[in-house]
């Protein structure tokens, strides 16, 4: 694999052992701490509250829409 290949240090700087892991293995250990990262960096558009423009509009419609396209409406 092309992560397995050995590196030589720049001149003048010691060799430092790295740490080889496998993606799943990264995910499962720090993935929550990179979601609430990204989360906090990144806030969500919409996060399950409706908007009550939005719903006046949707309740003058003739035709409801399903619940899952009033959710996409309202994101």
């Amino acid at each position: 694999m092309m992560n397995d290949l050995p590196l030589a240090a720049p001149a003048g700087h010691p060799c430092v052992p790295t740490l080889n892991i496998g993606l799943t293995e990264f995910i499962e250990e720090f993935g929550d701490e990179l979601l609430e990262s990204l989360n906090r960096s990144n806030p969500p558009v919409y996060a399950g509250i409706d908007n009550p423009a939005r719903q006046w509009v949707l309740d003058g419609l003739k035709r409801q829409p399903f619940p899952a396209q009033a959710q996409v409406v309202q994101a």
